[in-house]
């Protein structure tokens, strides 16, 4: 089932039930913590899911940082937190818009949230717990997301779903590494190309040591196509070895408009290329199709525009794709790690991301989807299960190392897992 068909399961089941209840159940349905112990079957799959990797140099490229309101609760003092605030669009929070209301209940349920107004608090202790009992001192890249911006530069707050400040992550990774005694959360600052200071705060965060920035196009009103818009930020992006991370594909867990989806078309991110910017395609284009450049009356799969993408030799140690979100349970997107297990010239050329919070949503679960293609045996999903239940952002990991092609045999390679700069260097 896709994520739409489950909403609507979730609305006609919410008369006849509590609504917690059934957020639970679909949402964060745990059945221990973290660092309780896993049995001997799911122990050796979470070994096995390391094998030819330095735990030390695992990462993961796409980490949300979620929540409400400012500051986190006096964990690592709120004085050390700027006073920019972490917003959600109220219809999130309002039965006059159902859908949204339940999303966002299911997601904070699988985010270990249960207080909105300790939501920030919650989610940073709740990042801590899950990275605590995560082999080894891998990184992970925490997520900042800009808002909804027009042409001439200013805000639209009413078309802003999500805004999570750049300040706010930055402190907020620098709080959780203190907490955890070492470098493991980066800052990635999300910064819009129409704003009238992006040049600057671009500067600013590089200044600070910051080389990543995330963009959603779909629901920020991005054309990276756009090089009125974008040439000067792409520019200066290339300058200094930045990183962009743009999600590819259709967008359906934040909000996104008939006009604005087509921006998450793989091919519009040929100008960010062209003008020397790195670039990680999240998600693969997981989600929908565009137009068939060769022949409008067709239309191919975001993913299919993410392999033409890649089959590029140009762009050739400047274009990735991230693993992202590419353990949800779909019929069809479940597919394409096994396609990409197949091709050869994708080997060093792909990077994780969990895409965390939404591996801990109890019905995007994809075991039984994965059992039922052969990608995994019965006793590998019932380990994953296990894992699924103490910690979901282990699952993600040890799930993408356990899949194999049914005819081959064959897992997607240990180098997937490591930064770009080690992939590089291969």
């Amino acid at each position: 089932m896709r994520l739409g068909q489950w909403i609507l399961v979730l609305l006609a089941a919410l008369p006849a039930a509590g609504c917690n209840l059934i957020y639970d159940r679909l949402g964060g349905n745990f059945q221990g913590d973290p660092g309780d112990p896993l049995s001997g079957e799911a122990t050796r799959l979470t070994a096995a899911a390391f094998d030819k990797l330095d735990p030390d140099q695992v990462v993961d490229h796409h980490f949300h940082a979620i929540g409400l309101g400012k500051g986190i609760g006096g964990l690592c003092g709120d004085g050390d937190f700027s006073d920019e605030e972490i917003h959600l669009d109220s219809m999130r929070f309002s039965w006059l818009h159902p859908v949204w209301k339940v999303k966002t209940s299911v997601l904070m349920s699988a985010s270990g949230i249960t207080d909105t107004d300790k939501a920030n608090q919650q989610y940073a202790r709740r990042m801590l717990d899950l990275v605590r009992h995560y082999r080894g001192r891998g990184k992970f890249y925490l997520l900042a997301l800009d808002g909804y911006y027009e042409k001439d530069g200013t805000l639209n707050w009413d078309r802003t779903d999500v805004l999570v400040p750049n300040r706010y992550v930055l402190d907020l990774a620098g709080c959780l590494n203190r907490e955890l005694g070492a470098e493991r959360f980066v800052p990635v600052v999300s910064i819009h190309p129409y704003r009238r200071d992006a040049i600057e705060k671009l500067k600013e965060f590089n200044e600070l040591g910051v080389r990543y920035v995330k963009w959603l196009p779909n629901s920020m009103n991005i054309d990276p196509a756009d090089s009125a818009m974008n040439g000067a930020f792409y520019g200066e992006m290339a300058r200094r070895g930045m990183v962009l991370i743009s999600h590819t594909g259709m967008e359906s867990a934040l909000r996104a408009f008939p006009e604005t989806q087509g921006f998450g078309n793989p091919l519009l991110l040929i100008e960010a290329l062209e003008m020397g910017v790195t670039v990680i395609m999240a998600h693969v284009g997981r989600d929908g199709g565009y137009v068939d450049p060769k022949d409008d009356r067709n239309t191919l799969s975001s993913f299919d525009l993410f392999l033409h993408m890649m089959k590029i030799g140009k762009y050739r140690g400047r274009l990735f794709g991230g693993l992202s979100g590419l353990m949800i349970d779909d019929e069809v997107s479940l597919d394409y790690p096994v396609r990409i297990i197949g091709a050869d010239y994708l080997r060093c050329r792909m990077v994780n991301g969990s895409d965390y919070p939404l591996p801990g949503v109890s019905f995007l679960n994809p075991t039984a989807t994965l059992l039922a293609k052969g990608y995994i045996t019965a006793g590998e999903k019932k380990a994953l299960d296990e894992i699924y239940g103490l910690n979901p952002l282990l699952f993600d990991f040890v799930a993408k190392r356990t899949i194999r092609h049914p005819e081959t045999g064959k897992r997607l390679p240990a180098a997937m897992f490591r930064s770009i700069e080690d992939n590089l260097e291969m």
